[in-house]
């Protein structure tokens, strides 16, 4: 169980003065980055327990728009002296490594143009996000991470 009570950075309600002219129809309030860090399932469960999922990432644009929200918090990381690291964040998604098959939580095939990085030698992997390096890797899904939940619709 999910002991220790996340931060969660929220970013339509939070750092209003670096999200000022944030809008709340604004696609980035679909999304909210959790900490501490935790394994992949438990990020998954807490999402689930929000009525949300692990963020999708199946384009460039999601990617970009992921982008855009670590960016922001970050920034508010900085502001707030936290001792945290964006450089991985868990997302939804599985890789074989038996067969190099990288699927979404519904069985269907990631783009195969996503270049995915295994950082680890077990047969399925977890995905996760290097907003750093801009690359997504395929790790250990017991490793602690910073995760990303999604909302299906800006409303939620």
């Amino acid at each position: 169980m999910y002991d220790v009570v996340p931060v969660l950075l929220i970013l339509c309600t939070i750092g209003r003065k670096a999200l000022s002219n944030l809008q709340e129809s604004d696609p980035k309030c679909r999304y909210r980055v959790h900490f501490p860090n935790a394994s992949w399932h438990t990020a998954y469960d807490v999402c689930a327990g929000e009525n949300k999922t692990l963020a999708k990432i199946s384009s460039q644009i999601e990617i970009q728009l992921v982008d855009l929200v670590l960016l922001d918090v970050e920034k508010l990381i900085e502001d707030l002296e936290a001792k945290t690291y964006l450089q991985g964040v868990w997302i939804e998604g599985f890789r074989r490594s038996s067969n190099n098959e990288t699927m979404q939580q519904n069985c269907r095939s990631l783009d195969p143009t996503f270049n995915i990085v295994t950082a680890a030698e077990d047969d399925i992997l977890c995905l996760y996000y290097n907003y750093t390096d801009k690359k997504f890797y395929a790790d250990n899904c017991s490793t602690d991470r910073a995760f990303l939940c999604e909302s299906m619709t800006t409303g939620e």
